[in-house]
């Protein structure tokens, strides 16, 4: 993951607290980006959960998405 990026940033707040959802808005304003963009984190989480998925043959999703915020998935459905 290309540090500074917004997939960067999805990582360190959710690793950082991995029992706490991290909100949208916390992600883009640690990335710096504009706060109404909340799309982007979607995005962002994307493509991270299509890379773990791929790169660590992970059976589902690394990262769990709510209603704009983002968290660690239960180790349980990833193996």
């Amino acid at each position: 993951v290309p540090e500074n990026s917004l997939e960067y940033f999805v990582c360190k707040l959710v690793f950082e607290e991995v029992d706490e959802p991290q909100l949208d808005l916390n992600v883009l304003e640690a990335a710096g980006k504009d706060p109404l963009d909340q799309r982007a984190v979607y995005q962002a989480v994307r493509r991270l959960n299509s890379k773990a998925r791929t790169d660590l043959e992970l059976k589902g999703d690394l990262l769990k998405r709510g209603k704009e915020k983002t968290l660690l998935n239960d180790i349980e459905q990833l193996i």
